[in-house]
């Protein structure tokens, strides 16, 4: 891998087609905008930017090969979590932290959920729509009962569509950027990664102001408090596994643990990412980490 980051940084081109090419495919994309993330934490705004334009050049023609009149359909997701990335680089790249870039992404996807609510107060006329004709046709030949129920599962997954859309913005964006500052500590600072990682705390004002959020999605039925909410999991998510992480490093977990609770994570995702956003904020509050290495001492 140290090899292939290494030649990625020799060339500009290497970089364009290889972040052009991650990126024809959606599942890709962290390592896509990993590869921009990389170049402009190393080299710099002017760099990243470079790499993006080729790279969005390439994009444009494949997709104009490939999809007939459709210039930028599949591709321009890609293309804007790109420019989040380089913005949220630069935040690394000048603090060093990446707890304040992983707030920045926070922030821009609660900013996204804002603008949404601005724009369209009621959710539901925007995405009911939009899920229906995306999730009813595989229902075609099902019982009427089962169309009604799903068309409530709908409605009730409307409402928070707009919360999932500006998390995952805030994740896609932040564990690109991630990726990249895992590249550049393997080739210039090997272990720094890991330790900045495990050591990775949101502070204290993020968790007071997500913590007011959360009260607030408990206290009253309100949809715009629970979209905010669902946005400010991300961070915490990150948190906890850092706290997962660092435990494991304290007691030496075998790392077949870890890959069993990633499979985990994958299977039952929401179920997980509430438990472990869960831990990440409770250990603003208690320090778990701090904790297992003083008994561990």
């Amino acid at each position: 891998m140290k090899d292939f980051l290494a030649w990625l940084m020799r060339s500009r081109l290497a970089r364009v087609g290889m972040a052009a090419l991650l990126g024809l495919v959606r599942l890709f994309g962290p390592f896509s905008g990993g590869v921009i993330a990389l170049v402009t934490l190393r080299h710099g705004w002017l760099e990243g930017l470079l790499t993006t334009l080729g790279a969005s050049i390439v994009l444009a023609a494949i997709e104009m090969g490939l999809v007939h009149g459709g210039l930028f359909v599949l591709t321009l997701p890609t293309l804007v979590l790109w420019w989040v990335i380089i913005g949220l680089a630069l935040v690394l790249r000048r603090t060093a932290s990446l707890a304040l870039m992983m707030q920045a992404a926070t922030a821009l996807g609660c900013l996204a959920v804002a603008l949404f609510f601005l724009a369209n107060p009621n959710p539901l006329e925007f995405w009911t729509p939009l899920l229906k004709q995306l999730l009813l046709p595989m229902l075609q030949g099902s019982t009427a009962a089962m169309q009604r129920d799903w068309t409530l599962v709908i409605e009730r997954m409307a409402m928070l569509m707009t919360g999932v859309t500006g998390a995952s913005l805030a994740l896609g964006s932040s564990l690109a950027v991630l990726c990249g500052r895992w590249g550049q500590a393997v080739l210039y600072n090997p272990g720094g990664f890991r330790d900045a990682f495990h050591r990775l705390r949101m502070g204290w004002i993020a968790t007071l102001a997500a913590s007011c959020v959360f009260v607030l999605a408990g206290l009253f039925n309100n949809v715009f408090i629970d979209n905010l909410a669902i946005v400010l999991l991300v961070m915490f998510m990150y948190q906890g596994l850092a706290v997962i992480h660092g435990i494991a490093g304290y007691k030496k977990v075998h790392a077949g643990w870890l890959a069993a609770f990633y499979t985990l994570f994958v299977l039952e995702f929401l179920y997980v990412l509430a438990i472990v956003a869960g831990v990440g904020l409770i250990d603003n509050w208690f320090d778990i980490r701090a904790r297992v290495a003083r008994k561990k001492a």
